[in-house]
């Protein structure tokens, strides 16, 4: 008899994730209960069961989750979201964006360089769309770009944390 399905299984990136959360902790000589007392510590515990089973592709993260995990080990949240290469010689399947070299992979990631184009209106001529789009993309990954003001998670503050109190 075959184990069931699960209904929403973890995709490629979710498994980069997974594979990265232990290649970290790991290399930073954590173990899993020094880990789950950073998230403690962080407000967002992660029980050691819960972290053994991030890294065995058994438990999603969500986006606070990776959020914690990033600052418990230290790293940008793309270090646990990306391969640890930026080779262009290195294939990654990304979920969505099926697979592509990872050096595309991680110019996405840091706002350099759409992987998918955007719709571009049928009025660009032919010979501008694709600047067209890698504008468009350019301009929604820079927050100097975004409004902000109506960001129910972003105020003024007086000090960096401010929020936090």
């Amino acid at each position: 008899m075959t184990a069931p399905q699960k209904k929403n299984p973890l995709g490629p990136t979710g498994r980069t994730v997974a594979a990265n959360v232990r290649r970290l902790r790991t290399r930073h000589g954590l173990a899993y209960t020094e880990l789950a007392a950073k998230l403690e510590e962080l407000d967002r515990p992660i029980p050691t069961l819960g972290l053994r089973k991030i890294e065995n592709e058994e438990r999603r993260v969500d986006a606070d989750d990776l959020m914690a995990l990033a600052l418990a080990l230290g790293v940008h949240p793309n270090a646990l979201l990306l391969p640890p290469t930026k080779d262009p010689s290195h294939l990654v399947t990304v979920t969505g964006a099926g697979t592509r070299s990872a050096m595309d992979i991680w110019m996405w990631a840091e706002g350099s360089a759409p992987i998918i184009y955007a719709d571009v209106p049928d009025h660009v001529p032919e010979s501008q769309r694709a600047e067209y789009a890698e504008a468009a993309f350019k301009t929604n990954a820079s927050p100097e770009m975004q409004d902000w003001t109506k960001d129910p998670n972003v105020r003024i503050g007086d000090r960096a944390g401010d929020g936090d109190h």
